[in-house]
């Protein structure tokens, strides 16, 4: 309803826990904000990740940066964002704006530099939705989705802003419930596949942060899988 909901809610939740807590939310700016919902926050309106990318590096430093002072106030310490997907299928229903761009490089210069800001106001930042959603023709919030994509393109393509981003200190990764089908050997998700999250993601990549999933409840999960299922599926492939 109102920042002093939100501070109060967090602040109940940590007194109620013995040891630390990750607090997240999905705060990217653009169509994905959850506090444009406070009725308070009137003066906040931060554009789509494309929009930051147009007006060049200082102003999605700037723009990330007003993110994570606002986190920062309320309570927060995780953002998951930025979206390190890239736009490069103008057909794709999920990703678009959200996305810093259509070129490998210079989104991954945006993602560099909103880890940055968040960083720099205390926000861990969680990188996504790994290995590439911005090329799928579906939704996973919906149903399946997938990837044609082999590990070439991916390596050269697709993982790139990944790549910066971890370089550049981003301490969560969150894996998609996307099918990697030219990739793997079974028809599991990223985000519950060994092949994807131990050795593409820790190994090749070097990334010995957090692993999360995208949401549980999101079609591509839920129609599919067992709660139960996904959280042994989950762990056992290195999450």
């Amino acid at each position: 309803k109102d920042t002093n909901q939100v501070k109060d809610f967090i602040n109940d939740i940590k007194n109620s826990s013995p040891s630390p807590l990750f607090i997240g939310i999905d705060e990217e700016g653009g169509q994905v904000s959850r506090l444009k919902n406070c009725e308070d926050l009137t003066d906040y309106n931060i554009p789509t990740a494309a929009e930051m990318a147009e007006e060049g590096l200082d102003a999605v430093y700037k723009y990330n940066n007003i993110i994570g002072e606002k986190l920062y106030e309320l309570g927060f310490n995780v953002d998951f964002a930025p979206v390190a997907d890239i736009n490069t299928n103008p057909n794709n229903p999920v990703i678009g704006s959200r996305a810093f761009g259509s070129d490998s490089i210079e989104a991954g210069k945006c993602v560099e530099k909103a880890i940055e800001a968040l960083n720099d106001n205390n926000i861990s930042s969680g990188i996504k939705h790994f290995p590439g959603h911005g090329d799928t023709k579906t939704d996973s919030h919906y149903g399946e989705a997938k990837i044609e994509h082999d590990l070439d393109r991916l390596k050269s393509t697709e993982l790139v802003p990944f790549e910066m981003g971890i370089n550049s200190g981003a301490e969560f990764v969150m894996v998609g419930h996307i099918k990697t089908p030219n990739i793997t050997d079974n028809d599991m998700p990223a985000s519950l596949s060994k092949e994807i999250i131990s050795d593409l993601l820790r190994q090749y990549m070097g990334f010995n942060g957090i692993v999360i999933t995208d949401a549980l409840n999101m079609g591509a999960i839920s129609e599919y899988y067992s709660q139960e299922q996904v959280a042994m599926d989950f762990i056992n492939a290195g999450g």
